[in-house]
């Protein structure tokens, strides 16, 4: 069943998609209002990934580089499950569906996705990882990966002003995503993801901020997921 409402204090229109389906049990996700599936599709995981990935791509394209293609439609579903029901319930659709996710951080999410791959639900080339484009010291990554730890840390400390006394050289290069090596530094303690993402957005930033090779990794994983389409 889909439900469709809109909420009055925020303007957004909300799509709640309930899936009865024998593979999965009932579940429920919101999508914004401009987050609506379209024919081409990018599942990622979250609104952290949407952020990087439209900012990156608007600043690569005002470059005359390869960006995202205009007609695919970025849609954060919120979490690994969420991506592999998304797929389950849009199977048969004559929409275009492929993923950019963070490395798997248990086996569980890998075999529900490779059941997908193993179903012919979604092709296995039409599944990407981020640790395809962060280099080839990362085993493992996530989107923030892509970014020179400097540029991180710096985009972090607009972010969150707690951090910003942080520097590559406290980081654990044994740990194997920046992610891993800032709950180090706090002592296990966690930060919220979204935060830099979003203060991205405002920051006012140029290519002349970002290396040559942070400008490589989104454009090289623009023109693979391109190909997808």
């Amino acid at each position: 069943m889909i439900a469709i409402w809109r909420d009055q204090s925020t303007g957004y229109a909300t799509l709640s998609i309930f899936l009865h389906t024998p593979e999965i049990t009932i579940s429920r996700y919101d999508i914004a209002q401009n987050l609506f599936v379209s024919k081409n599709n990018l599942l990622v995981e979250g609104p952290s990934d949407l952020n990087y990935l439209t900012f990156m791509s608007n600043l690569l394209e005002s470059e005359g580089r390869e960006c995202l293609r205009d007609d695919v439609t970025i849609v954060p579903v919120g979490g690994l499950d969420k991506v592999v029901s998304f797929i389950s319930l849009l199977r048969g659709s004559k929409l275009k569906i492929s993923c950019l996710l963070d490395s798997f951080n248990n086996t569980k999410g890998a075999q529900r996705l490779n059941g997908l791959i193993q179903s012919k639900i979604i092709k296995d080339k039409h599944v990407r990882f981020f640790d395809e484009f962060a280099g080839d010291n990362h085993e493992k990554a996530d989107i923030e990966d892509l970014f020179e730890q400097s540029e991180y840390l710096h985009i972090l400390g607009e972010a969150l002003p707690e951090y910003n006394s942080i520097a590559v050289s406290d980081l654990d290069d044994r740990k194997q995503t920046i992610l891993l090596q800032l709950k180090a530094v706090l002592g296990g303690k966690d930060f919220n993801h979204y935060k830099p993402s979003q203060s991205l957005l405002g920051m006012g930033l140029t290519a002349k901020y970002f290396s040559k090779d942070t400008l490589d990794r989104f454009e090289k994983m623009f023109i693979e997921i391109n190909k997808l389409y």
